[in-house]
């Protein structure tokens, strides 16, 4: 998954992700190391929507919540 965020409304690529998916594909998760940080990516799929969290580990502490709707062009 490509991992972007806006900024001044600008988009700005952040980095790629590889994420594991469940049998039923409605559940990813991907572990990052970065520097000091240890996370864990988790998000939910339910039709044309996520919703996700990025939680510090070991602790489990939420550092950030997502929600995404995939919208038709």
């Amino acid at each position: 998954m490509l991992m972007n965020k806006v900024v001044d409304g600008k988009e700005i690529t952040m980095g790629t992700l590889i994420f594991q998916v469940d049998a039923s594909a409605t559940r990813l998760s991907s572990e990052v190391t970065r520097g000091e940080l240890h996370a864990l990516w988790t998000f939910n799929r339910s039709g044309s929507e996520m919703t996700g969290t990025l939680k510090r580990l070991p602790d489990g502490a939420v550092i950030r919540h997502n929600q995404l709707e995939k919208k038709d062009r």
